[in-house]
């Protein structure tokens, strides 16, 4: 009888963990289509990985598309549950030629294209971002532009809802 008892409740708990783990599958499904509506095509990635990561009962999602070998590439996105891209990552493994420039356009000539970038990405609130130049210094090496973008809610900064935009 108490093999019985023990054996029904093991039973038990295997369907609830798969139940719980179906939906939590369904919210990544939902998030990955919202996101994939307002980034560039994925289908010339080889390859794709998820996760999922809960953080002061925040839950976000990472996904990223590379392809391997000599043409290693890789756009990696991260989103909230409500589908707030929260970072976005394009690589490409390119040779070039590590040469200093003066005549490199400074940083807040493409504030413009950050704020159309950040737009585009999230829609939603739009309204609500606003993008500035990340503080520091300006290299004659670097070849990206680097923003910090911030969610304010009726002018006033909410906390921890920041992000930032590289463009490369």
């Amino acid at each position: 009888m108490i093999k019985r008892l023990t054996a029904l409740a093991l039973v038990l708990m295997m369907v609830f963990s798969l139940t719980v783990l179906a939906e939590e599958n369904e919210k990544m499904k939902e998030v990955l289509l919202s996101v994939k509506e307002r980034i560039p095509d994925t289908e010339e990635f080889e390859n794709f990985q998820s996760s999922e990561r809960t953080r002061n009962e925040i839950t976000t999602y990472t996904f990223m598309w590379y392809n391997s070998g000599d043409d290693y590439k890789e756009m990696t996105v991260r989103a909230t549950e409500s589908g707030i891209i929260t970072s976005y990552n394009f690589y490409r493994n390119e040779k070039y030629e590590n040469n200093p420039s003066v005549n490199k356009p400074e940083t807040k000539e493409f504030l413009e294209k950050a704020k159309e970038l950040s737009a585009k990405i999230n829609p939603s609130i739009k309204d609500t971002v606003e993008v500035s130049v990340r503080g520091g210094y300006e290299s004659l090496y670097d070849r990206e532009y680097y923003f910090v973008l911030t969610h304010k809610e009726n002018g006033i900064p909410v906390y921890g809802n920041t992000g930032s935009l590289t463009i490369a």
